[in-house]
């Protein structure tokens, strides 16, 4: 019990940051210039973000169904891989902190995916 508490919180404050460089983004994209793209990039990080936290403590049928891979480590190591190096900046700022941070969590789960540990999310 107590490991996946550690797993949740993790997945929790992975997913708030992911959404916090989603909104801090979009508010750097009104701020300087307007690209749509751009916009519906950060939105998607927003909506993916909040399906992580709704996941984190809710079982939806629809979700385990059709993405079952954010349900092992490999898939969730991927996925936050690949959050986190969409993220990075060549500027010091809170998104280029944040996608370290997702970096170096989606390192660990991958980890776990090799060296054969069971997902208790």
């Amino acid at each position: 019990m107590e490991k996946k508490l550690i797993y949740q919180i993790i997945n929790l404050i992975t997913a708030v940051l992911i959404g916090v460089c989603g909104v801090w983004n979009f508010i750097k994209n009104i701020g300087e210039y307007f690209s749509f793209a751009n916009a519906v990039i950060n939105m998607y990080y927003v909506a993916f973000a909040i399906l992580l936290v709704v996941i984190g403590f809710r079982q939806i049928d629809v979700i385990e169904r059709e993405m079952h891979f954010l349900y092992s480590f490999f898939g969730r190591g991927l996925t936050y891989l690949f959050f986190g190096l969409a993220l990075w900046t060549k500027v010091i700022s809170v998104p280029m902190v944040a996608s370290i941070f997702i970096i170096c969590v989606a390192a660990v789960y991958l980890l776990q995916y090799f060296k054969k540990a069971e997902p208790e999310f």
